[in-house]
């Protein structure tokens, strides 16, 4: 849509310049031989350009009562243009006084004439009475203070017949006179021009200043973007050009040197170039070369240094040669954002159209300036729409890049929940496999009790701990009475069913401090701690009765077993846990020779003596 009324736009700038058609009843009279006869000319169709032969009387600042001095049929000059180019010898330092005669129609409405910015002083009567001055005219650089102010002077009511006197000097531009029309038009009409022309220069320079600040302190935030940093000098630049082209602070500050918003003019208007062309580089890298920006860049700067360093005179001969470079460049850029568009890059189109806008108002004013065309200063209101225009393009940027990294951010979020909940599947997967083993290393496959290993291990550190704190322990060793009968009779499935239920009894009858573990086939190991000989005993019997007593059934008959138990109490401060280990066996082979089905006690061993008394001293 935005790429739409931006070229909507710019066909009708384009219609405008070409002269779609004049108005009806054909265009107004232009000045001959210093007459312009207006009294058919109906001012409410609109104003007319005081553009034609006015007299010309060189080196002479004549006021209207001396006129009548000099005779009528002296020479004439075309404006607007620079005398410089009226003829050969006359240079651009001078002064001159131009004259029109003007006859308006009866009854038409209150008129005013508007007279932009002449170079570089002027001074303006209507029939004999003073009407405008902008700076001093004077008749050496020391007589003459230069100001380039826009001005309007009024017509008195009711004269048809108006005598223009207009004395122009210039001693520090190297064009002097008139180089725009006077416009004569309704006086509503030109209040509102000098006011509008006014009003947007002062939108431009604080438009642009607003940019300039926003976009630099969007620089601070993303020095990265080198496209807010050029764009916020871009910004400066034309902030520069707005004030001095028209002198605002003159209104306020008349003190204030003109050549000092001359040379800001030139500044700006050298700088901006090679700042567009770098920043069209940031935007399209791959259509626009930094290399010609950089180029253009070492081009301006030394211009600049020039117009520091030089006087007026000199530098502003400089602005025709530029022109043509920058009528160059802008093609170069339109050419580039153009191919930009057709390669589809993001908001080249929108680009696009605002720099077919500002090209075809600089292109305007380039040949404005040159004389080529009489047209109007069309650059300001092109800026308008290229602030706008490059402003929206970098809002749509700014846009696009917090809507990816927002994008980014999600996707990365959901990356790392969906890594978290991976690292927490394989940090279960490895707590299980660390499990497994850990079972692997120290459980019994069959029966779910210690294995050999592991029982042998629990053994040890409670011997030591009994040996530390001098407690109690009792060590029961079980083996399974005729297991091979029960293997060879009924299979190995009913044997391990067997185990299993061993296995299953001794877990239920244990107490959570006790440890039980299978140490070989048929045989298993139980440790009792804070158990004496009584209490190992009781529990002994209890799992010898269990078993005696169970029913397993293999193909529907009935299986029964026993068990033996060999019981080694541990006591003393230094146990030794093989020697009540070979007890602990040593009451199981009793056991199982007195008839097996049976529990028999090991010798409990004897307490270490203590240590004799050394002999008393002078003992035989």
């Amino acid at each position: 849509m935005m790429q739409r009324l931006l070229l909507l736009l710019w066909c009708a700038l384009t219609w405008a310049l070409l002269g779609a058609g004049p108005a009806a009843g054909g265009d107004p009279p232009r000045p001959v031989a210093g007459n312009l006869d207006l009294s058919s000319w109906d001012f409410n169709r609109g104003g007319v350009k005081l553009a034609g032969e006015w007299r010309f009387l060189w080196n002479q600042l004549a006021q209207p009562a001396e006129l009548a001095k000099t005779p009528a049929d002296g020479a004439f000059s075309t404006l607007p243009r620079p005398w410089n180019e009226e003829a050969a010898g006359i240079r651009g330092f001078g002064y001159a006084t131009f004259v029109l005669q003007v006859r308006v129609p009866a009854g038409a409405p209150p008129l005013a004439l508007w007279i932009p910015y002449l170079n570089s002083a002027y001074r303006l009567w209507v029939n004999g009475q003073p009407a405008a001055a902008v700076g001093k005219v004077g008749t050496s650089a020391a007589d003459e203070t230069p100001r380039t102010l826009p001005a309007v002077a009024m017509i008195p009511e009711g004269a048809t017949d108006v005598e223009l006197v207009l004395q122009v000097s210039n001693h520090q531009h190297s064009e002097g006179g008139p180089n725009h029309a006077l416009l004569l038009a309704a006086r509503d009409d030109i209040q509102f021009r000098h006011g509008f022309t006014l009003g947007l220069d002062a939108l431009i320079f604080g438009g642009a200043l607003m940019f300039g600040l926003y976009y630099l302190a969007m620089f601070a935030g993303r020095p990265q973007e080198s496209g807010y940093a050029l764009f916020a000098a871009m910004s400066a630049v034309a902030a520069l050009r707005a004030v001095s082209l028209h002198n605002l602070p003159n209104f306020l500050w008349p003190e204030l040197p003109e050549s000092l918003f001359l040379a800001g003019e030139y500044v700006a208007m050298f700088l901006f170039l090679p700042l567009y062309v770098l920043f069209l580089n940031s935007l399209f890298p791959h259509e626009i070369s930094k290399r010609v920006g950089m180029l253009l860049l070492g081009l301006a700067v030394a211009l600049c240094v020039t117009v520091l360093v030089a006087e007026p005179a000199f530098y502003t001969r400089l602005r025709d040669p530029y022109l043509v470079v920058l009528i160059a460049a802008t093609l170069y850029c339109a050419g580039g954002v153009a191919v930009a568009a057709w390669r589809r890059r993001e908001t080249a189109d929108l680009l696009a159209a605002t720099t077919l806008i500002f090209g075809t108002t600089a292109i305007n004013d380039s040949l404005h300036y040159m004389q080529a065309i009489d047209t109007a200063d069309l650059t300001p209101l092109g800026f308008v729409v290229f602030l706008f225009g490059h402003a929206v393009v970098l809002g749509t940027r700014t846009n696009h890049a917090v809507a990816e990294v927002e994008r980014m951010s999600s996707e990365r979020a959901a990356l790392n929940a969906d890594l978290s909940r991976k690292v927490e599947q394989r940090t279960e997967a490895l707590q299980r496999s660390v499990d497994q083993l850990h079972r692997l290393a120290t459980i019994d496959d069959l029966t779910g009790l210690n294995n050999r290993r592991h029982m042998l291990g629990l053994v040890s550190a409670e011997f030591e701990r009994t040996a530390r704190y001098d407690r109690p322990l009792v060590l029961l060793s079980i083996d399974v009475d005729h297991f091979k009968r029960v293997n060879d009779t009924f299979g190995h499935a009913v044997g391990d069913k067997v185990l299993i239920h061993l296995g299953a009894m001794l877990r239920n009858r244990l107490r959570a401090t006790d440890a039980a573990g299978r140490v070989g086939g048929e045989e298993f190991l139980v440790l009792l701690p804070e158990t004496n000989l009584d209490e190992g005993l009781r529990v002994a019997e209890d799992l010898r009765r269990q078993c005696e007593e169970a029913h397993l059934e293999a193909d529907g008959t009935a299986v029964r077993f026993t068990i033996s138990i060999g019981v080694a109490p541990v006591a003393g401060t230094r146990p030794d846990l093989a020697e009540a280990l070979k007890r602990a066996d040593d009451a199981l082979y009793a056991a199982k020779a007195a008839g097996r089905n049976r529990i028999a006690v090991g010798a409990v061993a004897p307490a270490e003596p203590a240590p004799a008394a050394p002999p008393a001293s002078g003992a035989a």
